[in-house]
């Protein structure tokens, strides 16, 4: 992702300020003497700086006595060290308040200032909350749902190019994609049987699953359309679009196989029926390894990790630790470090290594991982990191060698990816278009990573 200036565009208020400081608070460093006005024990301390037992004697050893026997009253005018900040330059009201966990109003209060004052603090030390307040707490939880309930900022994964596109205006617009939805109630089984009964055609799918109608198109490209009882390329028995038979009862099996002795063959609407409830299962499964975090992903990242549950099922997306811990630590960063998200979904593309099927590489599903891997990062090959690149290239590479037709695996892998890949003599990886015309070459290496191509 290339660098833009961020705070230009999104520039950062006081709210924002004390919303992004609020798991960085931490206690003070310095001391300050603070002399008893009024009270009569040391909870009259301890709650006005927010400093709990432990902290107070261990700043204040001399007055242990008056811990350990609470009806004593300490003296009026005597002074105890208490949190404090040297103020240093560049300090505000704002900024140290934020640090500490505090709002401006306990600030100012706190020092026996105005908003006046304020504006000039002086070199000297400045009374704070060794913890975060219970004001502060609530204006971050609720900062924490406006800002989930509008969020201007694209995504993470946008191209390069409408990154630069989006730095030249005041605000990114808002579409389905940039801004992560809030989390939706879960469906109950009878909901769900509902919406697959009320399925007839293609876009009632994309209708009740909520996914696009080109995912849909390339879902059933991939898969198929088994209108009897078939197998797939690993003699596993399937009907329909990918409705895989062998992880399902017994029953079920055989239902279909007295359908297809009967010549009875599956209309539109049972084909489709049986798609939205393999993808309703695909997303209970990617929602229970994920929790909260799905629906902070896009609807296009969502689509590849149903397309990969889909095809490989959740039990399989599961034991992807790899894959599920990039994602969530991708979560865990979008909206606080974008780059540091992006990162770490480059990395989440990059498990997208499921091609081995009846323990060998097949072509097919070479092909669907770089789907995967590009409808996951919403980009093209050339817009593509080099370590993500190289990771395309070697599903790429190990779909061409597994493949019987060579010749049209090239052809159609370079159709899907609109590009050619091609590794030159210095063993870097390039992409050229797609109209040039490239031919194989021959190589006896028999090495998966050495697929070289050559233009005319």
């Amino acid at each position: 992702m290339s660098d833009f200036d961020y705070n230009n565009i999104f520039p950062i208020n006081l709210q924002d300020l004390i919303f992004q400081a609020r798991k960085k608070t931490y206690k003070a460093e310095y001391l300050a003497e603070y002399p008893l006005k009024q009270g009569k024990g040391w909870r009259s301390i301890a709650s006005k700086f927010i400093i709990s037992k432990k902290d107070f004697i261990k700043n204040n050893p001399q007055l242990k006595k008056y811990f350990e026997n609470e009806t004593l009253s300490i003296p009026v005018g005597t002074k105890f060290n208490v949190p404090g900040h040297k103020a240093q330059k560049g300090d505000t009201a704002e900024t140290i308040a934020a640090k500490y966990g505090m709002t401006v109003k306990e600030f100012l209060q706190l020092n026996n200032m105005d908003n006046k004052t304020s504006k000039v603090l002086q070199d000297r030390i400045y009374y704070v909350f060794s913890q975060p307040s219970q004001a502060f707490k609530k204006n971050c939880a609720r900062m924490e749902d406006m800002q989930r309930a509008a969020l201007d900022i694209k995504p993470p994964l946008a191209p390069p190019d409408e990154i630069r596109t989006a730095s030249k205006s005041v605000a990114p617009a808002k579409t389905e994609e940039t801004i992560p939805p809030l989390r939706a109630p879960e469906l109950t089984p009878q909901e769900i049987n509902a919406k697959v009964k009320s399925v007839s055609t293609k876009s009632d799918v994309c209708k009740v699953t909520g996914i696009s109608m080109d995912f849909i198109d390339k879902l059933i490209a991939f898969e198929g359309v088994k209108r009897q009882l078939d197998e797939d390329p690993i003699s596993r028995p399937i009907v329909g679009i990918g409705h895989d038979l062998a992880c399902r009862s017994k029953d079920e099996l055989e239902k279909y196989r007295k359908l297809k002795a009967r010549g009875y063959e599956l209309s539109d609407k049972e084909m489709y029926q049986l798609l939205a409830k393999d993808i309703f299962e695909a997303q209970a499964g990617i929602k229970k390894v994920f929790k909260e975090e799905y629906d902070m992903l896009s609807k296009k990242q969502k689509e590849a990790l149903i397309d990969l549950t889909f095809n490989i099922g959740p039990s399989a997306l599961a034991k992807s630790k790899k894959l599920i811990k990039n994602i969530k630590e991708g979560c865990k960063h979008l909206h606080k470090n974008p780059k540091k998200a992006a990162a770490c979904f480059y990395n989440a593309a990059m498990e997208f290594d499921h091609r081995v099927g009846g323990g060998k590489v097949l072509p097919g599903l070479c092909k669907r991982r770089i789907n995967d891997m590009m409808i996951f990062t919403g980009q093209k090959p050339s817009q593509m990191p080099r370590k993500v690149l190289e990771k395309l290239y070697e599903n790429y590479a190990k779909g061409l060698y597994a493949a019987e037709n060579k010749t049209e695996f090239f052809r159609t892998a370079n159709e899907l990816m609109d590009c050619k890949l091609i590794k030159n003599k210095h063993g870097r990886i390039e992409t050229a278009a797609i109209q040039k015309p490239t031919f194989l070459v021959a190589n006896n290496r028999n090495r998966t990573t050495d697929v070289i191509v050559k233009s005319s």
